[in-house]
């Protein structure tokens, strides 16, 4: 079960992250200044980013600017690569082949967990009803023997 659902989410991340593709671009553009200070994610295990004003220009319609994310540390002046959608408007980048990679094993390793979840619940469901089955006819058969057993009745 798991194998099926990490190769169906592997073939659909891979025609998402190819869709992206077609529908992104990546300009070089060049930092004009820094808006915010760094932002620490040492949860994450990101690289610390930081905000900045980038600068490029479009043949059609000349200079741009527009805020991104990029590694601490950039300063103004040096040059970065930003993802543009059709509208021209900053984006992240589309998902490369390790993360289609990771989000089909970790859908795998999901599918694979929920599919053995369902047995393990089956299993209790069916031990349950068993069980209060055998105890009905463990009472149905003392009330029948118990009275020969302790003189009540008689």
């Amino acid at each position: 079960m798991g194998v099926v659902a990490g190769w169906c989410a592997h073939g659909d991340a891979r025609a998402t992250a190819e869709k992206q593709r077609a529908e992104r671009r990546q300009v070089p553009a060049m930092v004009v200044r820094t808006v915010s200070g760094a932002l620490h994610t040492p949860q994450t295990g990101r690289r610390p980013s930081a905000k900045v004003t980038v600068r490029w220009t479009e043949p059609a319609t000349g200079p741009r600017t527009t805020a991104v994310r990029v590694p601490t540390g950039t300063r103004p002046g040096e040059t970065v690569h930003v993802w543009l959608d059709a509208a021209g408007r900053s984006v992240h980048p589309p998902p490369d082949d390790f993360a289609v990679r990771q989000h089909a094993v970790t859908m795998g390793v999901c599918a694979t967990g929920a599919s053995a979840a369902v047995v393990v619940l089956g299993h209790g469901l069916v031990r349950h009803a068993a069980m209060r089955r055998r105890l009905a006819e463990w009472d149905r058969a003392w009330a029948a023997t118990e009275p020969a057993w302790t003189g009540r009745g008689v």
